[in-house]
């Protein structure tokens, strides 16, 4: 199929280089004890820190040869502590892309990607994450699609 994957968007679980390096991207206590690093949502989102190196991640993808060359993207809703990308949304279908959401089909054990019309909103699905209407027309992957996923595994320092 030749479709470009960039994997692991690491914002709900900050690497471990990441908090050392800048540890006022952790969340603390209501006593200012600071959360230690090795849990899903250990940040800080309101720290500006946190969100600029958000905002950088974003703006890495969106600069990537994979993604100017892509004419399709698969992408997430954010759940829980996952990157925000509805910014790249806004800018991909500014220049044209389509953009795509999955949807979980619970009793088939499925997840195909349907796309989000401009005009179209998410609505909440399966697992309480955001996905497209039951109309949404279906998402054929091909050699001109990127996909980007949140991270699914990582070792023991992030």
């Amino acid at each position: 199929m030749g479709m470009k994957v960039i994997f692991g968007t690491p914002t709900g679980t900050p690497p471990a280089w990441l908090t050392e390096k800048y540890p006022e991207v952790l969340n603390s206590t209501m006593e200012g004890v600071l959360y230690r690093h090795g849990g899903r949502r250990h940040y800080n989102y309101n720290s500006p820190v946190y969100r600029r190196l958000c905002a950088r991640i974003v703006e890495q993808i969106a600069s990537s040869n994979e993604f100017k060359a892509a004419k399709k993207l698969l992408l997430y809703a954010p759940h829980g502590s996952e990157i925000n990308l509805l910014p790249l949304v806004r800018l991909a279908r500014k220049i044209g892309k389509t953009v795509a959401f999955p949807r979980c089909n619970v009793e088939q054990n499925t997840m195909l990607f349907y796309v989000l019309e401009p005009d179209a909103r998410l609505v909440r699905g399966a697992y309480g994450i955001a996905e497209p209407a039951p109309d949404a027309p279906l998402c054929e992957p091909d050699a001109h699609t990127l996909c980007i996923l949140p991270g699914l595994s990582f070792d023991k320092r992030g």
